[in-house]
């Protein structure tokens, strides 16, 4: 992937006052790639990207396994496949966070701010690159609203949004990977074509990388990167090397919009 350079002084400007990004530390990651990627770099890359995605008629028959699996109550570890499980796997995909207990299995109601017109959540998470203000996509405020409205009266503002029954977030992490586990493995999901092995963070990197692809390059990458707790370099590295020439050339048009 080229360098994906600036378009004017004043876009690092805004950048660096609305979000906190220093003009030094874009630099680092829009020349990452002026350069390009050794060997030993591209084939790692290979590997991984090959390891962790899913596509889209995999991703719904996921979905479809997990309901199915609801339906028979279908216990493991002390834990069920349920409807909070499946609101689990769709938030997590709508949220762009890191399945791991100090983002998602840490986040209390109190977190969570919800706003209409346009429809999105605000989650406060203090996650593997610190502290950052999450915005979800659309659709996570109806699976977040469900999953409230399921739990009624009893929800108090201290709960943690996922598997409040587990007061330790490592228990609960490690079921929920467990139970993951066993959804993949009754969809045929486990592996890849070139069997590599799927986990829970195959979630994180299915979604930046479909808001990527169907933004067709109109998402502003920096905000996005921010948004994710991630960097640019590793959006290059994994997800826009899969954009088509047009969606790349839009990618880089819509550089300082101030929409995900």
């Amino acid at each position: 992937i080229k360098t994906i350079a600036l378009s004017s002084l004043g876009a690092s400007l805004f950048m660096e006052s609305c979000y906190d990004v220093s003009k030094e530390k874009i630099k680092r990651s829009l020349t990452r790639y002026e350069y390009g990627r050794t060997t030993k770099e591209k084939l790692y890359d290979d590997r991984l990207f090959n390891e962790k995605f899913f596509n889209d008629d995999e991703y719904k028959h996921l979905l479809d396994t997990i309901r199915k699996m609801a339906d028979s109550k279908v216990r493991i570890e002390g834990m069920h496949i349920d409807n909070e499980f499946y609101y689990f796997v769709v938030f997590l995909t709508a949220s762009f966070m890191r399945p791991v207990k100090s983002e998602v299995f840490n986040i209390r109601y109190r977190d969570i701010e919800v706003h209409t017109n346009p429809d999105y959540l605000e989650i406060r998470v203090t996650g593997k690159t610190g502290y950052r203000s999450v915005r979800t996509m659309p659709n996570a405020v109806d699976y977040f609203t469900k999953l409230r409205d399921m739990r009624r009266p009893k929800i108090k503002e201290k709960d943690f949004l996922f598997f409040n029954h587990f007061p330790n977030r490592n228990t609960a992490r490690d079921n929920a990977m467990r139970c993951f586990d066993l959804i993949l493995r009754e969809a045929n999901l486990k592996k890849t074509k070139d069997g590599q092995n799927r986990s829970l963070y195959s979630l994180r990197h299915y979604s930046l990388q479909t808001r990527l692809i169907k933004s067709k390059g109109k998402v502003n990458i920096f905000v996005l990167a921010k948004n994710a707790g991630t960097s640019v370099n590793q959006l290059e590295r994994f997800y826009l090397r899969h954009l088509d020439p047009v969606s790349y050339t839009h990618l880089r048009a819509h550089e300082t919009s101030l929409h995900l």
